[in-house]
């Protein structure tokens, strides 16, 4: 009998489990399949009759749990009539904002977003595009979503200048067009921006694999640090074989930090001189010349506090599986060719070599005056 109880026991314990994941993954809309409907209410319909449509629709599995989810959040009215686009792998949230705002697009458009472009590149190219603006992207994700998995390892810092830089996976995504944003720039696109955002973010967690995770294990790196480090990868390398020798020297740096404190990569001076200075005023600048310090590889110690643009799988391979090499410097020519060096000594000749007779031209690791 008692044998009969325990067997019970657990089987009504992995109904239960079973029960409660697909709960969260209802009420969430993680992990369910990105099916988009136009859905339309009408005038007879009530929260009810909209929800058991939602249903009928594939967009939501358990009906009566949203009908308590509307109730306890006191969401049972405001309904808009007329059509309204949702997707199964909306939140509950997400699904009764959408059916409370008029629908405000008529058509979508596909945008690519390149490899290494930054937050504020991205935004930039969203609000060319009529997705958002470039100033509702930024805001939105500024700071952490706590939606994605990916984001428990990201620690709060004052410090970093957008948290979920380096998270927005680079690839050709369809969005939404605006319509009112054509007619008015400084229309309040803040739920788009979200759902560019959080479709960039779910493509970023789709492709960290168990077997990356477990390089990092293996390499003893964080996936913030991974990603930071892959961010710099990305903006001073261009082919799969220059990166490899990229992380080569980063990995070098990081691994004898003793005799190489600081990384030196122009690649960060860049991202502040475009997009923290810029985002600098008189209000704010004790704080930003916190950040630059924080971002500046010439000034900070190892890994800077956060990513500088978002990259791809090349790079973020490369920063997993650099090249075994002695290098500690590297620059690249005006014409794209990389020189590497041991010795501080054979860098300055390869400066010499390149034909890089100023700082502000060379794109290295490791600077003179610094070493």
């Amino acid at each position: 009998m008692g044998a009969v109880i325990s067997v019970v026991a657990l089987g009504f314990g992995v109904f239960l489990s079973i029960k409660v994941i697909g709960a969260m993954r209802d009420i969430t809309g993680m992990s369910k399949d990105n099916k988009k409907i136009d859905f339309e209410i009408t005038e007879n319909m009530n929260v009810d009759d909209i929800i058991d449509g939602l249903h009928q629709s594939g967009i939501i599995d358990m009906p009566s749990l949203m009908k308590m989810y509307v109730k306890f959040t006191k969401n049972t009215t405001g309904y808009l009539n007329g059509p309204h686009t949702v997707s199964a792998n909306m939140s509950y949230n997400n699904i009764i904002a959408s059916l409370k705002t008029e629908k405000e697009y008529t058509e979508t458009v596909t945008v690519v977003i390149p490899e290494g472009l930054s937050v504020a590149e991205i935004g930039e190219l969203l609000e060319e595009n009529y997705v958002c603006r470039a100033s509702d992207f930024e805001d939105y994700v500024k700071t952490k979503k706590n939606r994605c998995e990916f984001e428990e390892g990201l620690k709060d810092n004052s410090n970093r200048m957008f948290m979920l830089e380096g998270y927005l996976f680079p690839d050709t995504y369809e969005f939404y067009v605006v319509d009112y944003l054509k007619k008015n720039s400084n229309y309040d696109t803040h739920t788009w921006a979200k759902e560019a955002a959080d479709k960039m973010m779910d493509n970023f967690e789709d492709h960290i694999t168990k077997k990356l995770k477990a390089r990092m294990k293996e390499l003893g790196m964080t996936l913030d640090q991974t990603v930071i480090l892959a961010s710099l990868i990305q903006r001073e390398g261009k082919t799969e074989e220059d990166m490899a020798m990229i992380s080569s020297v980063f990995h070098n740096r990081l691994d004898d930090s003793e005799t190489y404190p600081k990384l030196e990569s122009d690649a960060t001076d860049t991202y502040i001189m475009e997009t923290i200075r810029p985002r600098t005023n008189s209000s704010n600048k004790e704080q930003m010349q916190k950040i630059e310090i924080a971002y500046d590889t010439y000034k900070c110690i190892g890994l800077p506090v956060g990513a500088i643009c978002n990259p791809g799988m090349d790079a973020i391979y490369a920063a997993l599986y650099p090249d075994d090499t002695n290098y500690y410097y590297f620059l690249a020519a005006r014409d794209g060719t990389f020189y590497w060096a041991q010795t501080l000594e054979q860098h300055k000749q390869n400066i010499i070599d390149a034909d890089l007779h100023s700082e502000e031209e060379d794109g290295q690791s490791g600077d003179d005056d610094d070493q």
